[in-house]
């Protein structure tokens, strides 16, 4: 047995913290992929002002003769964003957050390819925006959502900072772009993104508490291995 002093001495020699570094790289990868859809997002809150003279409207992205329907076009997205964010919480604790965030490039990618094929009718590019809205607020619910359960504690404030930089990202990009562009090659553009985010995402691990609340122990294990490989 060893005696105190020896104990003591024992516990001297290792540090209270581990100087060995968790590998995080892969978690801040699931963390950044997810948050494209962050991105797609703020395409659909920037670049649509209401410009201050009807009579200029349609000369660049805008195709409405008067400045009600100009203020509808503008502001009909947060409509859906509050009614998308409201039951994503649920839903994505329900088919995994994952999927949830997969599903959700799809009203977002109908949204913008609406407003590409029919600039010309009002009408249909709200319902393009009110589709882009639904999608926003959902991602701004289940991309914190993703990022907290794939993440190690030691990364998890880093990877929460994706949400709000791609946001930003995307909304600078959408004020840049649409002065330069006409609306059809902007939502042609902005349609393109959902699609880039699919691509990328899709092989990126489900939420491990998800997996874990379905009985899908084994598949858990694999997913927090994922971002955890030590």
């Amino acid at each position: 047995m060893l005696s105190e002093s020896s104990f003591s001495g024992e516990m001297e020699k290792q540090p209270l913290l581990s100087s060995k570094k968790t590998p995080i790289r892969r978690s801040l990868l699931a963390s950044f992929l997810a948050s494209l859809m962050s991105f797609t997002s703020g395409t659909v809150v920037g670049g649509w002002t209401a410009p201050q003279h009807p009579e200029s409207v349609g000369d660049m992205m805008f195709m409405m003769e008067t400045m009600e329907e100009t203020s509808w076009v503008v502001s009909i997205y947060l409509i859906g964003a509050l009614l998308g964010a409201l039951p994503a919480g649920q839903i994505s604790r329900t088919i995994g957050r994952k999927k949830f965030l997969l599903f959700l490039a799809v009203p977002m990618t109908v949204g913008w390819l609406l407003i590409m094929l029919f600039v010309n009718e009002v009408y249909l590019i709200l319902v393009g925006r009110f589709l882009c809205g639904l999608s926003l607020g959902a991602v701004t619910v289940a991309v914190p959502l993703y990022n907290y359960d794939v993440a190690p504690d030691v990364c998890r404030g880093r990877g929460g900072v994706f949400l709000d930089f791609m946001l930003c990202a995307g909304i600078l990009y959408s004020y840049v772009s649409s002065s330069l562009l006409g609306l059809q090659m902007f939502a042609l553009t902005c349609a393109i993104f959902p699609l880039v985010f699919c691509a990328l995402f899709w092989r990126m691990p489900e939420s491990p508490l998800y997996l874990y609340s379905r009985g899908r122990f084994l598949d858990a294990k694999s997913a927090l291995m994922y971002g955890r490989p030590y």
